[in-house]
């Protein structure tokens, strides 16, 4: 099968979530036996393409973006267009204009984007025209690939799309990246002292919850160490609430680290934390589509393949895991002392630590990004029946069968 998979939004040389998903998601596509083209926003020099075929669509107009694209389009033939975007404008007009099926992947709303950034949602006619466009766009895609079951029902329920035609694949992980390592060797190749550490791994935006990890740590014993992994515009914020609370001789500011080099840090800590906050700026409706629409974050299973125990606030689509193996504690968003107790019985409990080396097993096994390429795959091939898309005759160009 021909992919053509748009990633408009994508900045390759940024290792962040949406980045790590959106490469390692094509290249576990083209490992099951596709043929895939990936057009993002943005590349980065030396990535290695493993057979993968990408480019780079221009910045500024839409219809720039939309010319590059159907260019690309009309020599690559894909046999289906899949979109990581949620008004995926672009991908229907490469549908009409040539006749191929598009599949969307929603990853979550525009309502809790602009809510996590801090922007007010546009109104007005403009803005509701917008959102038509959305849900006019949503609906014709053949299917619909959420990441957490409550998106699925939120684009049911919200967005008038079929249940038929809304699939959930959770997010996934490298599994040959993140898996059990030693702690003590870890340690050893970071230059870390001994000690008991907790690890956050993310984008330092006000919305990760990290304040009150901070607030937390003060409920811990004085040995008990944070290292913060990842860089964003809180940190300069965070550093100075760190200051204000005499913890900065407990928190280290890691930075910014290469990918391949965050398992190190995830296994050199004894747990790792997911502390989402529930305060944003969103309106009372935006917040409750927000609850139910729920969260898939990249790093729980990271945290959970390396073999770590994981204390995560409650928010949908997260906790689940955490809670039917055993590894890690879940407590309400937004709770300090909470979350500062369960860091405590996590440290101090051992059976933590062994239900997280089972939960291990689990998450490489079945979240790995092959298993989730599996299932997208099946949607896609589900989607390209030949009696309503005919398929383009590969024989016909001289490459013979896929």
């Amino acid at each position: 099968m021909r992919i053509l998979f748009l990633a408009l939004d994508i900045d390759l040389s940024c290792e962040q979530g949406d980045s790590i998903h959106a490469l390692s998601l094509a290249r576990s596509l083209l490992r099951s036996g596709n043929r895939v083209h990936l057009i993002v926003g943005a590349d980065r020099a030396g990535i290695p393409s493993d057979g993968l075929e990408i480019s780079v669509c221009p910045k500024g107009q839409h219809f720039a973006v939309l010319q590059h694209a159907y260019r690309v389009a009309r020599r690559f033939r894909p046999d289906v267009i899949y979109e990581r975007r949620f008004s995926p404008k672009v991908s229907a007009a490469l549908s009409l204009a040539l006749h191929r099926p598009y599949v969307v992947e929603i990853n979550g709303l525009v309502e809790a984007e602009a809510a996590m950034q801090g922007r007010p949602l546009s109104e007005g006619p403009v803005a509701r025209l917008k959102a038509s466009l959305r849900k006019l766009t949503m609906r014709r895609a053949a299917a619909v690939v959420t990441v957490t079951e409550g998106l699925r029902d939120v684009i049911v329920q919200e967005y008038g799309v079929a249940p038929t035609k809304v699939f959930t694949v959770e997010n996934g992980v490298d599994a040959t990246l993140f898996r059990p390592m030693d702690r003590s060797e870890a340690r050893v190749a970071l230059g870390l002292a001994g000690g008991q550490i907790i690890c956050f791994v993310g984008n330092l935006a006000a919305w990760q919850g990290l304040r009150v990890v901070l607030d937390a740590l003060l409920n811990t014993p004085g040995s008990v160490r944070l290292l913060i992994v990842g860089d964003g515009r809180e940190r300069q914020n965070l550093t100075d609430y760190a200051r204000a609370l005499g913890l900065l001789n407990r928190v280290e500011f890691v930075g910014r680290v290469p990918h391949d080099e965050v398992p190190l840090y995830m296994a050199a800590a004894d747990v790792c934390v997911v502390p989402f906050t529930s305060r944003t700026s969103a309106s009372k409706s935006s917040s409750l589509m927000m609850d139910r629409a729920g969260r898939s974050p990249l790093k729980l299973y990271e945290y959970l393949a390396s073999a770590r125990p994981v204390v995560l606030t409650a928010v949908a689509g997260a906790r689940k895991l955490v809670e039917v193996t055993g590894s890690g504690m879940v407590v309400p968003p937004d709770e300090p002392m909470t979350f500062g107790r369960a860091i405590r019985q996590v440290l101090e409990n051992p059976s933590f630590a062994l239900a997280a080396n089972r939960a291990s097993e689990i998450v490489r096994r079945d979240h790995s990004w092959d298993a989730v390429a599996s299932a997208v795959g099946r949607v896609l091939a589900t989607v390209t029946d030949e009696s309503v898309y005919p398929t383009y005759s590969t024989a016909r160009e001289g490459h013979g069968a896929l």
